[in-house]
């Protein structure tokens, strides 16, 4: 009897101990996480273009949260699908899968994109594809949030479909999508059979065309644009425009009901923060027992940054514009949820290059004409067809070929390397697995393995010089998607609920993003991080 009476004791405070633990970490933890990633965002951009912020939107982020000042993508290729995953799984795409935004399937012969799912169907509009995370392989901070806690609420939302569904993760209570020829945010059927009722009215109420009645001006008064020039000749015009210069007469250019226009404009990051703000109302989000995420992916600073690039009066207007969308969500934030009861963290999934005219070089490659180029020597070499396609700089091969030439993916890596010599852009080629033969940077090698799936990459990677662009972009505009700094190094700020003010300048990893972003809700990382808890 005594010892069952101990036993009991301590069983008893043992739960004691477990229930205050439990007590004391909602106690600590923030009501709503809020993930704000803003796509093809440098991290200079933070700073080159402080002078035209206010002190509501960055500045207060810089000032009032935790910065990393050198925080860099550990892989290639750096696009928009593989950015978003990396972010909220704290793992490469060797590990999560999301290879590229689009890769070849070697199955098929056919073309796959990122959040592709031919088993949904579109909700909102007829004509809408059916999307879904499915192609992810690990959960996200937020499927790991909904393990912890099932009560818990977890959405994303953005213009570009893959910005919503992949940060969300596979357990979402939903994603939502920008429709342009509706002008109406949609989901699919992976989420839901209706779309809900706020969302049908914010639809009729907030048509994406409304926010395309106004012209796009300079916000502020030209002397705070740094000196930049308008009309740029690697500026590409919208169609229908004469020139790529201010005002942006958008009034005329949105047609008849060209809605899709908005996602070029600095009004469609508006309309997206207006979309969270209804969401976090409508779906109490904040307001439970148990923590909610709401992943937001602003969308038209890619658009408006690949139309115009890095140096132009158009994505500086962009940001100065964004900033202040910024600064209205936080107070936004501090009225519904509560100062000091939300965490917000800010990233990117990749910068930008600067054009090469800018920098007063003309560096351009052509992969389709490489990859012509690479087949006909392959006939006239090996009297067979060893490439099967290319894209993402990545060759893709019929391996079965290889055993009767007596030949490995390394060796013909090097076959690729030596015909490849006459191209001034070429830098070299790798197996894609980046193992013992790969003879490029270390650095670089380690990047371009990370990047590496075994069933959605070509099986050799070729690296073109920093700062050359595809042929497609010598008549204007930029792109990213390179090992170089321009594309890696991105913003990471954290602001609210148990953030510090400071700053810090060792170089981390985007990969560390999710792990401490979990550490901070009181949950495990996501299965599959590799990333570090950069709290510690």
């Amino acid at each position: 009897m005594l010892l069952c009476a101990i036993i009991m004791r301590k069983s008893a405070f043992l739960f004691y101990l477990v229930l205050t633990s439990l007590i004391v970490n909602s106690q600590n933890q923030p009501k709503l996480i809020v993930g704000l990633v803003i796509d093809q965002m440098r991290f200079d951009y933070l700073t080159t273009f402080n002078g035209g912020y206010c002190d509501s939107g960055f500045v207060k982020l810089l000032k009032n949260g935790s910065s990393w000042q050198e925080m860099h993508y550990n892989y290639v290729p750096t696009f928009t699908g593989p950015g978003h995953a990396s972010i909220y799984t704290g793992t490469t795409p060797s590990v999560h899968g999301i290879a590229a935004n689009d890769w070849f399937d070697i199955r098929t012969n056919k073309e796959i994109y990122c959040t592709q799912d031919d088993k949904s169907k579109g909700i909102g509009k007829s004509n809408v594809q059916g999307m879904s995370p499915r192609n992810l392989r690990v959960p996200t901070i937020g499927d790991q949030l909904k393990a912890t806690y099932p009560n818990s609420k977890v959405y994303g939302i953005a213009l570009k479909d893959r910005g919503g569904i992949l940060p969300a993760g596979k357990m979402a209570n939903a994603a939502f999508w920008y429709d342009g020829a509706s002008g109406s945010m949609v989901t699919s059927d992976y989420y839901m059979n209706q779309l809900p009722s706020w969302v049908e009215q914010f639809n009729a109420t907030n048509n994406g065309a409304i926010y395309l009645n106004q012209d796009w001006n300079l916000l502020l008064p030209i002397t705070y644009y740094l000196g930049k020039s308008d009309d740029l000749i690697y500026e590409k015009s919208y169609k229908g425009e004469a020139k790529p210069i201010f005002p942006h007469l958008i009034t005329k250019l949105k047609g008849n009901g060209n809605s899709d226009i908005l996602k070029s404009t600095p009004f469609g990051n508006t309309y997206t923060l207006d979309f969270a703000k209804a969401l976090i109302l409508n779906e109490n989000l904040g307001k439970n027992n148990s923590p909610d995420m709401l992943c937001v992916s602003i969308s038209s600073t890619d658009y408006i940054g690949h139309q115009f690039g890095p140096q132009s009066l158009e994505v500086m207007d962009t940001y100065l514009r964004l900033d202040r969308d910024i600064a209205s969500f936080i107070s936004f934030l501090n009225q519904q949820v509560g100062e000091g009861n939300y965490t917000l963290f800010l990233s990117s999934d990749h910068g930008a290059a600067e054009h090469p005219f800018h920098i007063k070089d003309s560096c351009f490659y052509d992969t389709k004409s490489i990859f012509e180029y690479l087949q006909k020597r392959s006939l006239t070499e090996f009297k067979k067809q060893l490439f099967i396609a290319e894209t993402n700089d990545q060759l893709y091969i019929d391996e079965s070929l290889l055993k009767p030439l007596d030949m490995c993916i390394a060796d013909l890596s090097k076959w690729v390397e030596k015909e490849l010599k006459h191209e001034s852009s070429f830098v070299g080629s790798t197996p894609s697995n980046a193992g013992a033969n790969c003879y490029l940077p270390h650095q670089t090698c380690e990047m371009v393995k990370n990047g590496y799936d075994s069933e959605r990459s070509g099986q050799i990677s070729m690296v073109f010089r920093s700062g050359c662009l595809p042929i497609s972009f010598k008549k204007g505009g930029t792109t990213h998607g390179s090992c170089y700094h321009y594309d890696t190094h991105v913003p990471f700020l954290l602001y609210g609920k148990n953030c510090a003010n400071a700053q810090y300048t060792k170089k981390v990893n985007i990969t560390d993003i999710a792990p401490t972003i979990s550490t901070l809700i009181g949950i495990a990382a996501p299965q599959g991080s590799i990333g570090n808890n950069l709290l510690k």
